[in-house]
């Protein structure tokens, strides 16, 4: 765009003493002036109270002269105003397209009419309105070695103001200003890069502790971002094997990639016609993504990038050693772009970057991929359990099922495997919840307390009973009841307590008062109760009181696929008590605990894991001292042979007829074969006839 036919050139109405009494002002002013803020306020002031100027404007160009980076306008007596532009994603303000794009190109200083039509810059973020209220400008370039650094604008609404005949002390002033700005500029360069320096510093320091990409996530957010704050950050690691690449990282602000994008779901081959030459570069190199994609070969991210509005990717390799392991990427959009400072500092952080990707890498490779505690956490509400195995689901369901009725819930299965969880599942997502859940533990007193526990004795009614004490009945009124390992219950206990399910009511010991209690029963055993029947140890008429609502929980050896859930969850556990963080278990310790058989069942596994935390020196768990002794521990990974399996078939089935092998009942008719095949078959295995 020409201006040419804007330029004024008659006599000025003000006399060369008076700008060169204004020069030598601006200049004794400025000398001590800490900041081109405060040389811009001293000028300004000066030349508006000399009546040189009504209006006094100042743009500072970013280094390269595409952008501004601040303006400073002084309208009038009192007034100031500084806006910065640094904070836009663009790291500045484009020029382009604007009426003031054609000053960063002035050589000297121009006088010029003021444009008659609104700036096409104006917005709420750039207060150049103010030019059109103006008839005169007089625009004095400042520059550093030839590059442009700013332009001064003194605005007059009186004609003639400025002439050319001026021309001489204008360059005087843009000189001198000129000189000042470039002190402060190197003022501020000097303080922009000790501040880097200290960010590079604590970015390579916190590099150092990455473990996981969890934490070089945090890393790239909290001191990465310090250094560039517009941008995507991608890190992509090399497949050397497949020859292929993946991303290994990606933080964005903005929502542009979708789980499924191109960008972060697929797996490209190295040699796709961009990555294979990114991974070797060992500068940082920016890539016009246009030029890009008039490839002729193009891959699908880089075509989802543009369709993302990605126009600028800055890229550099990163290695270990002298083996390629990935790339570091920058992504900017429209509105973004890289300073040349910042490429540099890109470059000092890929080389500290390598060592950590390299690491976390390794680890990976060691350490098994335990699912994250936080999901864990959230996954299993509202019941706490945690297994998404279907007998864990099953289980789950019913949790939920049962919680809303009153009715008793008896709990089964080995020890270890939870019944407490369980019962403290249901009570707490009942109508009881208000109040705490009551435990009585059966087989943890001996019969002559256990019924003060339950029922509460009245002061002297034995020996011992100095004071009224009040039994879990009366405690658990409105609650609910726990009574763990119920089977080990006395028979004459067994009697009251089945007295106190049916007339819901009590006497303490020694006691004449009848008290109505209102307490939901969860029972637990571990004991097979019809088998404690028919031993005549636990009674028919209570047992059938108590499995109204029957549940029995799984042992850990039917349910594996849990076990590395239950890992995370334990070792996540323990790791707080004891300090640690981001604790990792390697694949063959895990290996070995999905083969073990687990008789203590989920108690077992967290005790194991307990004490492997408490005796590893680090942050690694290498090895599960599994119970020494155990053939099955020792011989889990082994493929068991044919006279094994048919050895424990046989075992079942004469458990199934209770040790018969002949006859309408026995094991032969059952198998279909012989009784005289099976007793050879059972003498050769070394397996008794009498089995039971």
């Amino acid at each position: 765009m020409s201006h040419a036919r804007n330029f004024e050139t008659p006599n000025g109405i003000y006399s060369q003493a008076l700008w060169l009494q204004v020069l030598s002002a601006i200049n004794q002013n400025t000398g001590k002036a800490v900041s081109i803020e405060s040389v811009f306020r001293k000028s300004g002031r000066q030349l508006l109270t000399s009546q040189l100027a009504d209006a006094v404007s100042l743009i500072v160009y970013d280094q390269d002269a595409v952008r501004i980076s601040e303006l400073f306008l002084i309208k009038g007596p009192g007034h100031f105003k500084r806006t910065n532009f640094h904070d836009l994603p663009s790291r500045g303000l484009s020029l382009s397209g604007t009426e003031v794009a054609h000053l960063t190109t002035l050589a000297r200083p121009v006088i010029m009419k003021a444009p008659a039509t609104r700036d096409r810059l104006y917005n709420a973020d750039a207060p150049l309105h103010f030019f059109t209220a103006y008839t005169q400008q007089l625009h004095l370039p400042l520059f550093n070695k030839k590059v442009p650094i700013g332009t001064l604008t003194l605005h007059s609404s009186r004609p003639g103001t400025y002439a050319a005949q001026d021309l001489p002390l204008f360059d005087m002033l843009a000189s001198y200003l000129s000189m000042v700005m470039q002190l402060h500029m190197a003022d501020e360069e000097a303080k922009l890069v000790e501040e880097e320096r200290n960010v590079l510093l604590a970015l390579a320091n916190a590099l150092t502790k990455v473990r996981n990409r969890n934490d070089l996530a945090y890393v790239l957010q909290n001191q990465f971002r310090r250094l560039f704050s517009s941008g995507d950050i991608v890190i992509c690691e090399t497949d050397h094997e497949k020859q292929t690449h993946s991303v290994f990282l990606l933080l964005s602000d903005t929502n542009r990639f979708q789980p499924a994008s191109p960008v972060t779901a697929a797996t490209y081959p190295v040699d796709d016609g961009f990555y294979k030459q990114v991974q070797t570069e060992k500068q940082v190199r920016l890539y016009n993504i246009e030029e890009v994609m008039r490839q002729k070969k193009v891959p699908a991210y880089i075509r989802d990038l543009f369709d993302n509005d990605i126009r600028q990717i800055a890229g550099i390799g990163l290695r270990a050693g002298d083996t390629s392991i990935g790339a570091l990427f920058i992504l900017c959009d429209r509105h973004q772009r890289l300073m040349p400072r910042q490429t540099i500092a890109m470059r000092v952080v890929s080389l500290h970057l390598s060592l950590a990707v390299a690491n976390v890498l390794e680890k990976e490779k060691y350490a098994y991929p335990l699912p994250s505690t936080v999901s864990l956490n959230k996954a299993p509400a509202p019941t706490g359990m945690i297994g998404t195995t279907p007998a864990m689901q099953r289980i789950t369901q019913l949790i939920s099922q049962v919680a809303a009725f009153d009715s008793t819930v008896l709990l089964m299965g080995e020890t270890g495997t939870g019944k407490e969880l369980v019962a403290k599942a249901i009570h707490d997502n009942s109508g009881r919840s208000n109040s705490p859940m009551v435990k009585v533990n059966c087989a943890a007193l001996p019969a002559n307390l256990i019924e003060s526990e339950l029922f509460g004795h009245e002061k002297g009614s034995f020996t011992d009973a100095i004071e009224r004490k009040m039994g879990k009945f009366e405690m658990a009124h409105n609650s609910t009841l726990f009574l763990d390992e119920i089977g080990e219950l006395p028979p004459d206990l067994q009697v009251k307590l089945l007295r106190v399910l049916q007339e819901k009511e009590i006497e303490r010991i020694g006691g004449k008062e009848v008290i109505p209690v209102d307490v939901r029963i969860i029972a637990a055993t571990n004991r097979c109760l019809q088998k404690e029947m028919q031993a005549g140890r636990f009674r028919s008429d209570l047992f059938y009181r108590l499995n109204v609502l029957p549940l029995t929980l799984p042992p850990l050896r039917e349910r594996k696929e849990d076990i590395p859930a239950l890992v995370a969850h334990f070792m996540h556990k323990y790791a707080l008590k004891t300090g640690r963080s981001d604790m990792e278990i390697s694949a063959s310790a895990l290996q070995d605990l999905m083969a073990y058989h687990w008789p203590g069942n989920i108690r077992e596994l967290e005790h194991l894991i307990e004490r492997s935390i408490l005796l590893t020196t680090d942050n690694h768990i290498t090895r599960i001292d599994l119970p020494a002794g155990s053939e099955q521990s020792k011989n889990a990974s082994r493929i068991r042979t044919l006279e094994e399996v048919e050895r424990d078939y046989l075992l079942a089935i004469l458990k199934k007829c209770k040790g018969k092998v002949a006859g309408a009942d026995g094991a032969a008719r059952l198998l279909n074969i012989p009784s005289t095949t099976l007793n050879s078959k059972l003498r050769r295995l070394g397996i008794k006839k009498d089995y039971q």
